[in-house]
């Protein structure tokens, strides 16, 4: 069996075979020291079949309580506390249980079955996780090669469009057209950063608030009176704070396609506030008619929950909605330094 196809088996459906696996071979253990066929070698008298029967009862529920259970919901998520509440449950549970099984018999509750559960249990988790873990890193492979190449399919040479940019800048100027140069100027602004500059894995969150700056002065140049733009940006946190490359502008641009429209009244307001450990990131936007947007859906959105989930795994809140026809995003990031 492959790795990549491993983690498959390793679903919830695997996990229930495996748990299922565990407990049928204790119970044809049971049976057969309950019927008198002792599976270990040497007769059993009725009183000493409730002990082995206890022990084996403490040994298969420890090991699936714990690698099913406990280990998953408390402890990878590093709830201490409850886990070794779970723990000491189970303890308590299986000592009343043995009092009452066996009052009156001269036998003590041990902890060695339990001691080998957990141990056995932790050394599934263990294995579990790291094919598992191997299997995320091929797929992560598999997508950057993936992306890379159609990057590379669908990007044009730099220098043949600024080169193309500063002609026609050149050719504005020349017809006396200084909006026009004005913006060109800025569309060959916004691309330098979007092939260059932006070609690192975290930036200075003061330089890509400036590259919406420019996207959203650029995107005016189309509106009219009857369009209302509002961009606010209170950055309380340092100069070192830094954040991945263009990850706030697939919303902004969302916004403009879905919630602008030369001939009707619309909207679309920007807030960005930034404090030292995080960036609270809000979109709101009118709704034109016929523009078919849904929640959750628009242009890179599903890009940029993606990017979301890879770059900043639990680290990040991201929420869309629409009501009485407007849009709304807002997203929370924990900046770095």
């Amino acid at each position: 069996m492959k790795i990549r196809t491993i983690p498959r088996f390793l679903s919830l459906n695997g996990e229930v075979i495996i748990h299922g696996i565990i407990w049928l071979y204790i119970l044809t253990l049971l049976v057969s020291i309950a019927t008198g066929d002792n599976p270990f070698g040497r007769s059993l008298d009725g009183v000493s079949r409730v002990p082995i029967i206890l022990l084996m009862l403490v040994f298969a529920a420890t090991l699936s309580a714990n690698a099913f259970f406990l280990i998953p919901r408390y402890l990878e998520q590093r709830k201490w506390l409850r886990y070794l509440l779970g723990l000491f449950f189970i303890w308590a549970a299986f000592a009343a249980v043995s009092q009452v099984a066996l009052r009156g018999r001269d036998f003590n509750f041990p902890m060695a079955p339990m001691m080998v559960a957990l141990a056995v249990s932790f050394a599934y988790r263990f294995t579990r996780d790291w094919i598992v873990n191997l299997s995320v890193i091929e797929r992560l492979k598999a997508e950057k090669a993936t992306m890379e190449l159609a990057f590379l399919k669908s990007q044009v040479d730099p220098h043949f469009l600024f080169n193309t940019l500063n002609t026609i800048y050149a050719l504005a100027l020349e017809e006396q057209s200084p909006k026009t140069a004005d913006a060109i100027s800025r569309l060959g602004t916004l691309m330098r950063y979007s092939l260059h500059d932006s070609q690192v894995e975290r930036i200075p969150l003061v330089k890509e608030v400036d590259f919406l700056e420019k996207y959203i002065a650029l995107q005016e140049l189309r509106l009219t009176d009857k369009n209302t733009v509002t961009f606010k940006a209170d950055i309380q946190a340092g100069q070192d704070a830094k954040i991945a490359p263009l990850l706030l502008i697939p919303f902004i641009e969302n916004a403009f396609k879905y919630g602008v429209s030369p001939s009707e009244k619309s909207y679309v307001d920007i807030q960005l506030r930034a404090g030292e450990e995080t960036l609270q990131f809000e979109v709101r936007n009118s709704v034109v008619a016929g523009s078919g947007l849904t929640s959750g859906h628009g242009i890179g959105l599903k890009n940029a929950r993606n990017r979301l989930q890879l770059l900043y795994p639990n680290r990040h809140k991201l929420a869309a909605d629409i009501k009485e026809n407007e849009y709304s995003v807002h997203l929370s990031v924990e900046l770095e330094a």
